[in-house]
């Protein structure tokens, strides 16, 4: 958990100046930081998707272990894409990079915490 929390504070320092994007086709400019609220939705509900999709998969519908780890892992990353293209096109906000980040985090801490 510290290399985390390492990697998450070194990922932060090297960005400090890089925190905003510019949307040109809106002419704005849109605040992105590393450490936010969202940021640790997106973490959370990654890792508790894997966690519930891997449980439901394996233990109540008894599909086995193989099949129940890729689809759980990849279903979460496919809704991390999914809200992002909905927020860039439907909402239309911004595509984050950052939130795509912290999304696959949470995949990797829930497959070390649910399934490894």
């Amino acid at each position: 958990m510290g290399e985390i929390m390492l990697f998450l504070f070194l990922l932060n320092y090297d960005t400090l100046n890089k925190n905003y994007l510019r949307i040109d086709s809106m002419k704005k400019v849109i605040k992105d930081n590393w450490f936010s609220e969202d940021k640790f939705f997106h973490f959370s509900v990654s890792a508790l998707l894997v966690g519930s999709s891997y449980h439901f998969l394996k233990c109540r519908i008894n599909k086995d272990e193989k099949l129940s780890t890729i689809s759980s892992l990849s279903s979460a990353f496919l809704l991390g894409i999914i809200k992002e293209t909905y927020d860039k096109k439907i909402k239309k906000e911004y595509f984050s990079y950052k939130d795509l980040i912290y999304d696959i985090l949470g995949i990797g801490c829930g497959y070390l915490i649910f399934i490894h």
